[in-house]
């Protein structure tokens, strides 16, 4: 059986910059570009589009250049914490437009993950389907208490939420998809207390249905096997919310830092570079 490689970043809103500089540092020190899967969703989606369309630099130049803006994270506008429109009409298709076309035609197969709004189900959307691509990236940013509102994707409702942005829940689907490899990315942090009871809170308020798929769905931690995984060797000095550019370009360095000096990856993905 031929061998597959695929990448699973964590989500996490601001924390996934150190996913952003590991990515860059894949791209130039380890020309890994290719891998067959790319399994996604929440804070890390943008970066993974940008690097499935094979336009690095953006990656860098977004992070540490154009996040950092009230008119993105601003916490103290509690109706649109964090202006997902923003981010995908101004910076993705204005400031650095995203090569829609390119993600259409790679080879790597990149899926996109979501939370049906109505069922607590997780829905995949890859490359290969009929998707408005862009709004596929709100749907999978719509964090419920930081923007606010659902998106409709193809007459259904969408958000983001814990179990879409878990890399540990991606494996499985990597697994169906007959990956042999995974190199997983995890920037998983203690979860805030005020925001973990904010969520909790509106997680109650969801239907039976909802709370019961929801609660289905399953983080692997089983799979041992040809799995790699990057953590920040420091703990993250950035949070979920915060949009300070010098915290942006520090963790975004520490990514790209740490992977770069990663004396292990290279005896394992040496096939793949």
């Amino acid at each position: 059986m031929r061998r597959k490689l695929a990448i699973i970043p964590s989500g996490g809103g601001m924390t996934c910059s150190y996913t952003a500089g590991v990515i860059y540092a894949l791209t130039k020190k380890y020309k890994l570009t290719n891998p067959d899967l790319v399994i996604t969703g929440s804070g890390s989606a943008g970066t993974l589009a940008y690097y499935t369309a094979k336009q690095y630099e953006s990656i860098k130049n977004i992070w540490t250049n154009l996040l950092s803006t009230k008119k993105f994270v601003n916490p103290y506008r509690f109706w649109k914490i964090i202006d997902i429109d923003y981010l995908i009409d101004d910076v993705f298709q204005k400031q650095v437009p995203l090569d829609i076309k390119s993600i259409k035609e790679s080879k790597i197969q990149f899926f996109v993950s979501t939370t049906d709004y109505n069922t607590g189900e997780l829905q995949y959307f890859s490359n290969r389907e009929n998707v408005d691509f862009f709004k596929l990236l709100k749907a999978t940013k719509a964090m419920p208490l930081a923007y606010n509102k659902p998106v409709y994707l193809n007459e259904k409702r969408y958000c983001d939420t814990s179990k879409s942005s878990s890399p540990y829940v991606h494996i499985q689907k990597a697994l169906e998809e007959d990956a042999t490899e995974i190199l997983l990315i995890d920037t998983t942090t203690e979860k805030n207390i005020v925001t973990q009871l904010g969520f909790n809170t509106w997680l109650k308020l969801r239907s039976n249905k909802f709370r019961e798929n929801y609660e289905n769905i399953i983080e692997r931690t089983d799979f041992k096997e040809n799995l790699f995984i990057i953590k920040p060797k420091e703990e993250l000095q950035i949070t979920t919310l915060d949009h300070n550019k010098k915290l942006l370009t520090e963790t975004f360095a520490q990514g790209y830092k740490e992977m770069m000096e990663n004396r292990d990856f290279q005896k394992v993905f040496n096939q793949y570079c």
